[in-house]
């Protein structure tokens, strides 16, 4: 005897986009001009990934850069291995203190993820030191710990700093 139970289908529910944020570092110190960057992929790619500071809109970052090892995670995705986001990006024309980045992957659907780091811009009094301008290691106590070295008691024209170098 053979019975027949009717299978009802269960929509499978659309896949989001996927984002990562690898640069600003959450919880590190950024100064200067450095990289911003990381990954976004989505089964029906992506259209743009929008950059946040502080909740403020401020730019698109330019997208499709070379990204192996996401293809390599994700090969099933069209494109993944060219998924890259990055620019270099001057954190020093932020104000010191903390600051929050997003970035908001979106699809060609208009589906989004988000990705934040909170992070602290640090900086010299001046916005640039000259190559005439002293600066001073003298007798600074100089440590290290893992990838991290400190000077104590720099000396960069006539103002004092204790300086971590990652």
């Amino acid at each position: 005897v053979f019975t027949f139970t009717e299978i009802t289908a269960i929509p499978l529910e659309p896949a989001l986009p996927k984002i990562s944020l690898e640069e600003p570092i959450n919880g590190e110190i950024h100064s200067g001009i450095g990289s911003l960057r990381g990954w976004a992929i989505s089964e029906d790619g992506i259209d743009r990934v929008e950059i946040y500071i502080d909740g403020k809109y401020v730019f698109d970052a330019p997208y499709g850069g070379s990204r192996s090892d996401v293809g390599a995670e994700y090969p099933d995705i069209d494109g993944s291995d060219n998924s890259g986001y990055s620019l270099a990006y001057g954190y020093s024309n932020l104000s010191y203190g903390e600051h929050t980045m997003k970035a908001r992957a979106v699809d060609l659907n208009g589906d989004f993820v988000e990705d934040t780091s909170t992070f602290t811009v640090v900086g010299f009094d001046k916005t640039f030191i000259f190559s005439n301008e002293t600066v001073n290691v003298g007798d600074s106590p100089i440590s290290a710990e893992g990838d991290e070295i400190f000077l104590e008691d720099v000396t960069v024209g006539d103002k004092l700093y204790n300086l971590k170098l990652k």
